[in-house]
């Protein structure tokens, strides 16, 4: 194990040495004692304090928020058994053989035991005016004197890290498990989080680590939306359990399932399920596709729009009219209107609603009540070519209300008549949507 990169002593211990940075601890508020105190010396490098948008403020809601990571550069050493944290004071020797640096962000971080198991107590940093971490110089030949502000804290829950709270990750070593990082909010301010080095690699310096606490092998800067967390991250597959895996940010999906027996015909074994990944999981029962529901009426209704289609050279194929729109009857009552959400398939074909006829389309509509205006076009760079009276295509949505969430699928047909592409306006042309 490499020695430590600066020495840290209790003041009447250090010999009578005045070079370094002396810090006071101040805790009114935080924790009386320690069983151990921690000095982590965090980069103070601008690359090395990141700020990432974007993180799950809890695994069950998409609601998000910003947190400010920090690498550690060095360790200045453990107290054990502190006694009293408030006022306790310690000076960080300079060891410049091992380190060059003499600028860093220094975290106090205490520790308690509860039956054998180290349990974190309290945090503490040297703040700047605003109220956040800042650097502090550690030299020879001068003697700085600091103030580190200690919080308490206790552990968060699976919910969130809410103020006052911290939470520590742990990573799987082939020896083991190792302490990845630390998080932990502030009464105010942004969650923060203290990414520790992996002993396979450094045993002191963490700032060659990618932003991966959760050691899932995804950055929280590209593609994992819940860094303190193993099973969120943009490969990670769906379930419906309530949560958004795969950190898409969808409120809804739509999942492939195992239809029961006969249900869609002998030729069919794979149905769509909607689930809800805000805490509610699934959201009705595995049903056909929209063309297999109005091909045998089992086990829902039958929900479609009729498209006009353009003529061809081949007589066997025809282009469907898009984009097109017509009302579409949903049937919430006046005093509980609906929320209505496209869920999106894969599916060449976009959909979008209005409460208004001919503008003001978007995914997501509130206020529905006996019928919604559905737009349908065929998204950029695809085309579809179809016989007349043939499935082209599904719309599928999501309709909410105090009574819960239920699942229309809206399969997409061409009309068996020639009919010209008629103009409605705003660019659009009409179909004919019913049951």
């Amino acid at each position: 194990m490499r020695s430590p990169l600066l020495i840290l002593c209790a003041v009447a211990a250090c010999g009578g040495s005045d070079d370094g940075a002396v810090l006071t601890v101040r805790a009114p508020a935080g924790p009386a004692s320690a069983g151990r105190i921690e000095l982590v010396l965090a980069s103070a490098d601008a690359s090395a304090i990141v700020d990432v948008a974007g993180q799950r403020e809890r695994p069950s809601r998409l609601a998000e928020e910003a947190v400010r990571y920090y690498h550690q550069r060095a360790t200045a050493g453990i107290v054990d058994n502190v006694a009293r944290v408030d006022g306790f004071i310690v000076r960080i020797e300079p060891n410049t053989d091992v380190s060059p640096d003499a600028t860093f962000i220094p975290f106090l971080v205490a520790y308690d035991r509860d039956l054998g198991v180290d349990r974190l107590v309290g945090i503490g940093a040297v703040l700047d005016e605003a109220g956040q971490p800042t650097k502090i110089r550690i030299e020879g030949g001068r003697s700085d004197q600091y103030f580190v502000d200690m919080v308490a804290l206790t552990a968060a829950s699976d919910m969130g890290v809410a103020p006052g709270q911290s939470t520590v990750v742990d990573c799987a070593v082939d020896q083991g498990t190792f302490h990845s990082g630390i998080a932990w909010r502030p009464g105010d301010g942004p969650q923060l989080r203290l990414l520790l080095p992996d002993p396979s690699v450094d045993s002191t310096d963490a700032t060659g680590r990618l932003l991966d606490l959760d050691c899932d092998v995804h950055e929280a800067l590209d593609a994992d939306c819940d860094d303190l967390r193993l099973g969120f991250h943009a490969d990670q597959p769906e379930l419906c359990d309530g949560l958004d895996s795969n950190c898409d940010g969808r409120r809804f999906e739509l999942l492939d399932c195992a239809l029961a027996a006969g249900t869609c015909g002998p030729q069919a074994s794979t149905g769509l399920q909607l689930c809800v990944d805000v805490g509610a999981g699934t959201a009705g029962q595995c049903v056909g596709s929209p063309a297999c529901q109005c091909a045998t009426g089992n086990p829902g209704e039958c929900n479609k729009c009729i498209l006009d289609f353009k003529s061809t050279s081949d007589v066997m194929t025809q282009e469907p009219c898009a984009p097109a729109v017509d009302a579409i009857a949903i049937g919430c009552p006046s005093d509980d209107p609906c929320t209505v959400d496209v869920v999106p398939r894969g599916d060449p074909w976009e959909g979008q609603l209005s409460l208004q006829p001919l503008d003001g389309f978007a995914s997501h509509v509130s206020g529905v009540t006996d019928t919604v205006n559905l737009r349908v076009k065929l998204r950029s760079g695809t085309s579809v070519m179809a016989a007349p009276a043939q499935s082209v295509g599904a719309i599928y949505l999501a309709i909410t209300n105090s009574t819960g969430t239920r699942f229309r699928g809206i399969d997409l047909q061409l009309s068996n008549l020639e009919t010209p592409c008629t103009d409605v306006g705003s660019g659009l042309t009409s179909m004919l949507c019913g049951p």
